[in-house]
């Protein structure tokens, strides 16, 4: 019987154990984008981080910079 190490589940590649995580911060930041797209009711930057799960705004607004290539507040402004 072929023994395996506990740990070997655990070895995937950097791309393949992070693929969830980032699709999930993909869709956190398209629902983000969407929010301070709404007209006229479109929340502030803090509150569509906030709700869309972004505990920390500095790192909200460079993922979303990164992403979209503006910051939130410039989308927002466009509505």
């Amino acid at each position: 019987m072929r023994r395996q190490h506990p740990d070997a589940g655990d070895r995937l590649s950097a791309g393949t154990r992070n693929a969830p995580a980032r699709r999930a911060d993909r869709l956190r930041l398209e629902e983000a984008r969407r929010l301070l797209s709404l007209p006229d009711s479109a929340p502030t930057v803090t509150e569509a981080a906030i709700t869309c799960g972004f505990g920390h705004l500095g790192r909200f607004s460079a993922a979303y910079r990164a992403r979209f290539g503006e910051a939130p507040s410039q989308t927002r402004a466009r509505r």
